[in-house]
């Protein structure tokens, strides 16, 4: 009687950081992501395009402008929070495969949403950004924080 091998389920499974399967690797390269996980390497941080429209930028920041409007309380306006289900462009935000890559190369394989924020620049505060959208992805031993960022109109 032979006795059949089961394969170990890898989706939870972990590596070291910056340890990538050749697939993922040329995943990375074909979404031109290469520099950026450097970048992340050897300072700790990266600004990347998600390489999405101004047409969609527009329309993110519109919503998010909106569900701030609807936020009740000392938040009213700036802030909006559990935007996932909200609003349909906030799953093409996070099934964006730019993003998604960046969050597996951060917490590894299975990382879970549990927070979907954005936040807007109160008129008069100094031009940084107009609104950011957080992601904070998590797996059982990291957290990673994902900013999306906008700049000024």
């Amino acid at each position: 009687m032979s006795k059949a091998i089961e394969k170990p389920d890898e989706t939870l499974s972990t590596v070291q950081p910056f340890e990538f399967s050749k697939e993922f690797t040329k995943q990375l390269k074909d979404l031109d992501l290469l520099k950026t996980v450097e970048h992340i390497k050897e300072r700790g941080y990266a600004v990347m395009d998600a390489d999405v429209s101004e047409e969609f930028n527009n329309k993110l920041r519109e919503t998010c402008i909106k569900l701030a409007q609807e936020t009740e309380g000392g938040a009213k306006g700036y802030s909006a929070a559990i935007l996932l289900g909200r609003d349909p462009i906030f799953e093409e935000v996070v099934l964006n495969p730019r993003i998604q890559a960046m969050v597996e190369v951060m917490c590894g394989k299975g990382a879970l949403l549990s927070q979907l924020i954005a936040s807007i620049r109160p008129k008069g505060a100094p031009e940084r950004y107009l609104l950011f959208a957080g992601l904070v992805m998590s797996t059982r031993k990291r957290v990673v924080v994902l900013r999306l960022y906008q700049n000024p109109i």
